[in-house]
């Protein structure tokens, strides 16, 4: 959608209160775009509607959303696992022997391949994923 503010060139029914909006005043001027869709396929047929508004009920109607859906703190970033401090320094040292370990399995598989230290290697990836389960269980990557 699209929002200006603009002056009416003709009186014009404001949608928020139904009053009318007079010649020559301050108005905010909303267009919408909608196409038809049939099957998948884009039909060339658009439809614009157009909405007016007077700059006090623009304010009252926005205002109103705002409080209707309420205040939300900003979070960024993934969402916390409920841990103590303890449990996650644990978890997060598993998780970063995990990440050496697949980094030496790539280090032997790209260089002399010794079968013998990839299998050992992958010994010690199976007793980290044992190792992770008290600790907040395995994560779905694994």
């Amino acid at each position: 959608m699209d929002i200006w503010i603009t002056k009416c060139r003709r009186t014009s029914k404001c949608k928020h209160c139904a009053k009318q909006i007079l010649n020559k005043d301050f108005m905010v001027m909303g267009k919408s775009w909608k196409r038809i869709h049939f099957g998948g396929e884009v039909v060339p047929k658009m439809f614009v509607t157009v909405y007016r508004w007077h700059l006090q009920c623009w304010v009252e109607q926005g205002v109103a959303a705002v409080k209707e859906r309420g205040e939300k703190p900003e979070t960024r970033g993934r969402r916390k696992i409920p841990m103590t401090d303890e449990v996650l320094a644990k978890r997060t040292s598993i998780l970063r022997r995990r990440a050496a370990v697949l980094q030496r399995i790539r280090k032997e598989i790209s260089g002399k391949n010794r079968m013998d230290k990839i299998i050992h290697l992958g010994g010690m990836l199976e007793s980290l994923t044992e190792e992770i389960v008290p600790v907040g269980g395995v994560p779905s990557s694994w």
